[in-house]
This record gives structure tokens, C-alpha cells and sequence, in this order.
């Protein structure tokens, strides 16, 4: 359906390093998905599985464990590739970023939420294995004993609970073991070495198996499998994809050399052999058919100097080799390390890529051997091969993880199916290099029966940093890849192959007498090109021992293509300095005439700043007979104003004189009308003051009244009502007076004003206002004299009559003054 497309992948595993899970060399990680998961984890999902910090105090905050606070990661926690905070605190967030993608990657290739948790419970748990201190356990006179005990129970709970188990299974598989003795078992105590192998163990087996079940499920998932449902992953573990087209990517790493070199640097090792075997295989193959093809005779390798056989002979020769005795002494009973290097070493005395080391020379306690591999040499120490090897895990511990209660745990360790296991007890016993082996011969079979394309990866420098070279980290780079006895390997014959137009081409300007013979059919050299590249060879000095010439091509040995560059280069130097010569006189001259053009602008530029300078003389000159005139006529109109200005100054003057005469006037006139209103004041003090005492003798009388005749109390409460109502009547009468003398006063004022605003109606005015005055004066004598007539006037008592004092006008004056 889908010709060119890809219609589904498959992913492989190829020597899992478990051993990593638990040992982590100085300078080095674990494997990163663990600090992305300390790191990347919520609080809630941290405390879920037990990767919090207890709160020192009840009620604190609960902080994520770090790398620091597991053994299986701390060792990389404390010995940090970069020792800045700033690189500690990037490499902390990507590893937080890291979870998150790895999640999101999951998503994509559609695992489901559930298990993803499930994977990160086994991670969980294999990091509290890690915690699990296993010591000796003291006999009771004081030293040790070969039996193990627990010191951290805490440890052990978490782990058991991630895994669906009980705290005091783990811990008697891992300090117990069962021991079948004929028809009966026997339980036997481990001692702490052996208890924490079993732990070890236990961790690299629930990693290995959680990684095999993390890739089946990718390769089982729709976004790998394809549209078609095509299982590329059970294909690809059958060896079935032969009759399917494919493109398979190996991602393997170079060389590998360390300071301490185990079996897993071994096995790697071995298989970069193996390729760097298969790639000078290829270099050879295309360097002898492209020879064939052009009918050039192939050139002649010592094939033995750059075979390497005879290291992988070291490895696989059945009955001596390596993989074949490590199986062999793994079977015995009381194989050790040791035997196994003496066996080894015995069995290959003769090969010259094996160097038996004494245990002074090597790199770790116990024995060690150097092996000559294509990239140099490395030592190995042969401390812990057979436990590698045989990757030791409980029977006690399989049983008791098939029945966990998490259902993942348990599937985790299922049985295979029963065909494998006949296989397997077919076989009899592997171990780790015997599966490794049938392994790679597989993925060999499938290299072989494909077309193969290398790709060298070169990192510059250590710290991952821009711009910078460090020659020695790429230099070991290249040796360890192979690309340095790929080198060697292809110059040994003829490394530069160029086809003979280009060549005749790029190197005819070495011969100038030469000429360019015309190009063939779609530019295919002719007889006339392969003549024209002989003649170069010829006239350059190369002979037949360093060149070849082919149909098309022209065959070079090593240096060829440098020395004819060099003097082409030197060539072309000379013909660039005449080139340079001529194009720098062009631009002399060029100069030159710019330089004229503008001396003669800048003249011409001159002269007409001269003349706009005349001009402006000029009109400056008139400017200024211009403003001379103005100031003239400036001045005659500043004499006009000034004049102007005194005659209104003078004309003001008098204006102000008039002004004071009128005002004194005014003046007089006022000082008359306030001796008037003057002596009305004191004539009105008077007369109240006068019916102010003929009051009192009033009201003298009336009191003596009172007590001589109570039966005229009656008539004099009318009386008294009557005079009430006159007094009533009387000052409403003087109050319209004090009314009209206020109106008086203020009119007065007005007419003050009015004087000094109107010069010319003063006089009329102050007549106006003497006018009022009699007016106000007649009226006040009519009124006191109304009064005094007995207008209203209240009769005396019964009795003696009073005595008249100042006649009736003195009782009105007193009588108001009351009032």
C-alpha cells in the first residue's frame, strides 16, 4: 500500500548493562531515568513512593529526595562532571524536564498511563534496595559472624510495598537461603557478601526485565507497529526480517577503556571488533571491486596487518576461547576468578594479542590480562567475571516475586512459555557472555545480509561547549572508533581516486603547452582525456608506482592529490599576484582621476561660497541703512509720545486738583450734617432720659396703687392692657422712626458717595439732605408732641394726683425711654 514508506520499526535490546544499576563508576551516572525521577516527581506522587524527606518537626515541609539520599546514585551525586552551581542546577532541570518528556514520549507510542506508574513503582523500588544495609551479624563474644543481618528495616518496607510484598519475605529471601537435601529443603543463613549479591541481584533483575517489558510494549504500540498491525519487534527477535525490506540503525559505543575494565568494557569491546571487522571487510571489498571495474590491477594489503582475527579468535574459539572457558569454569563447582585467568591464560599463550599481567600491573586486586585490540590496548580485570556471568538471582526470590501482589510485579517475572524452557535446558548453561554471543552472531547475520553505512560521531570536547577543541579527547575519539585504521587501512593502496575530467580539469593550468581535449558523452572521459592526464602525470614527475589510470578514473597514492594541489596552489598564487598587480593599478588610476574630480569640485565649490559671500555683504549693508532709517523715525515718534504723555500727565494734575477741591468741600459739607445729627442725638438722649424717669415715678404709683385698693385690680388690668397696646402702638412709631433715621443715615452715606462720583450735582444734593433733615426733625417734634398731647394717654389712678414734673412732654420722654 505503502511502497515508499515506512511501514513499521522495532526496537532491539543489545547488552543491557545491569551491572550499572548498582555500580556506578567515578565520574560517571546511573542510568538517567532514576535522577529524572527523583527530580520530575510532584510532592504527591514522591510521597506515594516514599522519595520524600521526613519533616524534622511535626507539621514541616516535606522535601523530594535527591540523588545523594540512595547509595545506587550517589555515587555520582559526589563526584559531579562539572563543579560550577550553575551546571549542577541545569543539569537538575533538565533532569526534571526529562520525566516530563519521557512521559509525554510514552503517551505518543500509546502506554498507558497505568503502566507508566507502575514502571516508575519498580524504579522506586529498586532505588530502596539500594538502601538496604546488610551487615554481619555479631556472635556473643563480640565478633563477627558469617551470618547477615538488616539495618535498615525502613528501607526494606518501602521496597516490599512497591513491589506487592511483605517487609519479612524480602528480608528472609535476602538473609536465608533454601537448600533442597534430597527429599527435604534446608534453610541456611546468608552471610553479608552473599546477601548483598541476592540484593544487587534483585535490582538488576527487576531493571532488565522492566526494560525488555518497556520496549515490547513500544514495539507492540500502533505509532511503531504501522497501520498494517506488522510486528516488527517479534520479527526482529526471530531473525524473520530477511524477506522484508528494511533500514536498521545499531547505536553502539566506541571503544571503551577505563579504569577499571570488567566484562562488560570485554563484551563491548568484542563487538566493536567485530565491526571495525566488518568495516575493513567493506573497505576492502569497494577498493578491490572499484579497482576491477576500472581495470586497474587491485592493489596488494597485507591483510594480515590489518585483520584482527586474532582477537576475536581470543574470544570465540570454542574449547579455548574466552566465552567458551568463562561458561566452562562458571559449571564448576569451585571455579573461581583466578582459575579461570590461569585456564585462559594457559589455553592462549601463543596468541599475540593476549599480555598476561601480574597482579601488580593491573589496574584491581586480583588478576589481569591485556588484549591488543584495533584501537590499542586495553587491561582487564578478571575480579567478579563468573558472578557476571552467571548473574546470580534466588530461586527463592523468583518464586517470591511471581507472587507478588501487584499484578505488573508478578507478570514481570512470569514463566516462558514451555518451549523455551526446553530449548533452554537443551542447551544447559550460557550465562551472560553465552547469550551475548548468540546475540551478536544474529545481529552479524543481519549486517551481512544488508547493505552497511557508517556513521563516527566526534564530540570536540568534554564539557559541551561551543568553539573549543580539545585534541586529545578527539584524538582518542577517532582511535576508538576505528577511523584511524580506517584511515590506515584505505591509504594503503591507492586512497585518492579522481575521476580522469575533473582531474585533467583542476590540474591542466601545471602544463600550460596542454590543451583541453573535448568532453566526451555526458562528460565521460575519453582517449584524448586519459592521454592529457598522463602527460600531466608525466610533466608533474609522478611515475607508475603512484598513479594508475583507470577507464574513468585516475588511481593516487597516498600524497599525490597533496603534492599536485601544492603546486597548483602556487600556480594560482602567481597568476592571483599579477591579477592583484593589474586590478590595483586599475584602481590607482582610478583613484587618480577621482582625486582630480574632486580638487576641481572642490574649486568650483570654493569660488561659488565666495560669491554667495559677497552677496550676503551686501545685504547686510542694506539691512543695516534700513534700520538706521527706522531708528530714525523710531525716535521722532517716541518725542511725539513723550509730549503727548506730559500734556495728559498735566491735564491729570489738574483733573486731581478739582478733584480735592470738591472732595474738601464735601468734606465741610459732611462735618455739618454730623454736627446736626450730632446735636439730634443729644436732644433725643435727653428727652428718653426724661420719660425714662417719669416712668419710674409711674410705676411708683401704680405699685403704691395696688396695695391701697384691691378692688380696683380689675380696672387697672384694662388700663394696663390699654396702655399696653399704646405703648405697642408707640414703638411701632419708633421703630418706623429708627427706621427712617437708619434710611436717613444711609442715604446720607450715599449722598457722601455720590458727591465724590458726581462734581458737578453736589450742591444739589447737600440741599436735598438738609431738606430731609428738617423733615426728619419736624416729624420728630410732631410726634413728641402727639404724644404729648394725650394721644392714648393713660389717666392717673384714683387719688391724690401726681405731681407733674417737666409737663406732659417729660412723661412722654420718660414713657419712651421705658419703652
Amino acid at each position: 500500500t505503502r511502497p515508499h514508506g515506512c511501514c513499521a520499526a522495532a526496537f532491539s535490546t543489545f547488552l543491557l548493562e545491569k551491572t550499572r544499576v548498582v555500580r556506578i563508576a567515578p565520574g560517571e551516572r546511573n542510568y538517567h531515568v532514576f535522577y529524572a525521577l527523583l527530580a520530575g516527581l510532584k510532592p504527591l506522587e514522591a510521597a506515594e513512593l516514599s522519595l520524600l524527606h521526613e519533616p524534622a518537626v511535626p507539621g514541616g515541609t516535606l522535601r523530594p529526595l535527591g540523588p545523594k539520599a540512595f547509595a545506587y546514585t550517589s555515587c555520582a551525586a559526589e563526584q559531579p562532571t562539572s563543579s560550577s552551581a550553575a551546571a549542577l542546577a541545569a543539569e537538575a532541570k533538565r533532569d526534571k524536564a526529562a520525566l516530563r518528556d519521557i512521559g509525554r514520549a510514552l503517551d505518543a507510542l500509546g502506554l498507558a498511563h497505568y503502566e507508566q506508574w507502575q514502571a516508575w513503582q519498580v524504579l522506586a523500588a529498586i532505588l530502596h534496595l539500594g538502601n538496604v544495609q546488610l551487615a554481619a551479624k555479631a556472635s556473643p563474644d563480640g565478633s563477627a559472624s558469617d551470618t547477615a543481618e538488616l539495618r535498615d528495616a525502613a528501607a526494606v518496607t518501602a521496597a516490599a510495598t512497591l513491589l506487592g510484598l511483605t517487609a519479612d519475605a524480602v528480608s528472609g529471601v535476602l538473609l536465608t537461603r533454601c537448600i533442597r537435601a534430597g527429599s527435604d529443603f534446608v534453610t541456611t543463613p546468608n552471610s553479608a557478601p552473599a546477601a548483598g549479591l541476592l540484593r544487587d541481584g534483585l535490582a538488576k533483575a527487576l531493571y532488565s526485565r522492566l526494560f525488555e517489558r518497556v520496549v515490547a510494549g513500544i514495539n507492540r504500540s500502533p505509532a511503531i507497529c504501522g497501520a498494517d498491525g506488522v510486528d516488527a519487534g517479534a520479527a526482529a527477535g526471530d531473525g524473520e526480517l530477511s524477506g522484508r525490506p528494511f533500514i536498521g540503525m545499531l547505536d553502539i559505543f566506541g571503544f571503551e577503556d577505563f579504569e577499571i575494565n570488567s566484562l562488560e568494557q570485554l563484551l563491548i569491546n568484542y563487538s566493536n571488533e567485530h565491526l571495525q571487522a566488518i568495516f575493513n571487510e567493506i573497505i576492502f571489498a569497494a577498493a578491490q571491486a572499484e579497482a576491477v571495474e576500472e581495470g586497474v590491477p587491485p592493489p596488494t594489503f597485507d591483510a594480515e596487518a590489518v585483520s584482527n582475527s586474532s582477537t576475536l579468535a581470543l574470544f570465540s574459539t570454542p574449547h579455548r576461547g574466552l566465552f567458551s572457558l568463562l561458561n566452562e569454569e562458571c559449571v564448576f563447582p569451585k571455579g573461581t576468578d583466578a582459575s579461570f585467568s590461569d585456564k585462559f591464560a594457559a589455553a592462549n599463550k601463543d596468541n599475540p594479542r593476549l599480555t598476561v599481567l601480574p597482579p601488580a600491573a593491573g589496574k584491581s586486586r586480583g588478576a589481569s590480562f591485556a588484549v591488543s585490540h584495533y584501537a590499542g590496548s586495553v587491561v582487564y580485570s578478571s575480579a567478579g567475571f563468573l558472578v557476571k556471568n552467571k548473574d546470580p538471582f534466588s530461586e527463592d526470590l523468583l518464586v517470591l516475586l511471581r507472587g507478588s501482589k501487584a499484578p505488573y510485579v508478578s507478570s514481570l517475572f512470569a514463566p516462558p512459555p514451555a518451549d523455551q524452557q526446553a530449548r533452554a535446558g537443551r542447551r544447559g548453561f550460557r550465562g551472560v557472555v553465552g547469550t551475548y554471543a548468540s546475540e551478536l552472531d544474529q545481529l552479524l547475520r543481519v549486517i551481512a545480509g544488508s547493505r552497511a553505512h557508517f556513521v563516527r560521531c566526534v564530540k570536540p570536547n568534554t564539557f559541551k561547549a561551543a568553539r573549543r577543541f580539545e585534541r586529545d579527547v578527539v584524538l582518542r575519539q577517532l582511535r576508538c572508533g576505528g577511523v584511524l585504521e580506517a584511515v590506515r587501512v584505505f591509504s594503503s593502496g591507492y586512497p585518492d581516486r579522481l575521476p580522469i575530467r575533473e582531474f585533467v580539469g583542476t590540474y591542466r593550468a601545471l602544463v600550460p603547452a596542454l590543451e583541453l581535449p573535448p568532453a566526451g558523452a555526458a562528460g565521460a572521459a575519453t582517449a584524448a582525456d586519459r592521454r592529457a592526464c598522463a602527460d600531466i602525470l608525466r610533466a608533474l614527475g609522478f611515475g607508475d608506482g603512484s598513479v594508475a589510470l583507470g577507464k574513468t578514473k585516475v588511481f593516487l597514492a597516498a600524497g599525490v592529490v597533496a603534492q599536485c594541489r601544492a603546486r597548483r596552489d602556487a600556480k594560482v598564487a602567481t597568476c592571483v599576484v599579477a591579477c592583484q598587480a593589474g586590478a590595483r593599478g586599475l584602481l590607482a588610476r582610478q583613484g587618480t582621476r577621482e582625486a582630480r574630480s574632486r580638487q576641481q569640485a572642490r574649486a568650483r565649490e570654493e569660488a561659488r561660497e565666495r560669491e554667495i559671500e559677497a552677496l550676503a555683504a551686501r545685504q547686510e549693508a542694506e539691512r543695516a541703512a534700513a534700520r538706521d532709517a527706522a531708528n530714525a523715525r523710531a525716535a521722532v515718534l517716541r518725542a511725539r509720545e513723550e509730549e503727548a504723555r506730559r500734556r495728559e500727565e498735566a491735564e491729570a494734575a489738574e483733573a486731581a486738583a478739582r478733584a480735592a477741591r470738591q472732595s474738601a468741600s464735601w468734606e465741610a459739607r459732611g462735618a455739618e450734617l454730623a454736627a446736626v445729627n450730632a446735636s439730634l442725638a443729644s436732644e433725643s438722649g435727653r428727652k428718653q432720659a426724661e420719660l425714662r424717669a417719669q416712668l419710674d415715678r409711674l410705676t411708683q404709683l401704680l405699685r403704691v396703687a395696688e396695695e391701697k385698693s384691691a378692688n380696683l385690680e380689675s380696672a387697672l388690668s384694662q388700663e394696663r392692657a390699654v396702655a399696653g397696646a399704646q405703648e405697642a402702638e408707640l414703638q411701632a412709631s419708633v421703630s418706623m422712626w429708627r427706621d427712617e433715621a437708619g434710611l436717613a443715615a444711609q442715604r446720607e452715606r450715599q449722598a457722601v458717595q455720590m458727591a465724590a462720583a458726581r462734581l458737578s450735582q453736589a450742591d444739589e444734593k447737600a440741599g436735598e439732605l438738609r431738606d430731609e433733615a428738617a423733615f426728619f426733625r419736624a416729624r420728630f417734634q410732631e410726634l413728641v408732641l402727639s404724644f404729648a398731647r394725650g394721644d392714648g394717654e393713660v389717666g392717673p389712678p384714683p387719688g391724690p394726683p401726681p405731681a407733674r414734673v417737666g409737663g406732659k412732654a417729660g412723661g412722654a420722654s420718660n414713657l419712651l425711654d421705658g419703652i
